[in-house]
């Protein structure tokens, strides 16, 4: 969860008691993987030019 919310590994490497930061990297691969699951399940979102559409008649 720390990890998640941006705290450094180190970090939370030590505060697990982890005596390597290698031990705390498999739980920052796994954070890794939920932020790309949730990036990909937001939908595309087509930006439109509000400046051509006050042009357009």
């Amino acid at each position: 969860m720390a990890l998640e919310n941006g705290a450094d590994i180190y970090t939370v490497a030590k505060l697990l008691g982890h005596k390597n930061i290698k031990q705390a990297a498999k739980y920052a691969q796994a954070t890794d993987k939920l932020r790309r699951t949730a990036v990909d399940a937001i939908p595309e979102i087509r930006l439109v030019n509000i400046n051509a559409l006050e042009d357009t008649p």
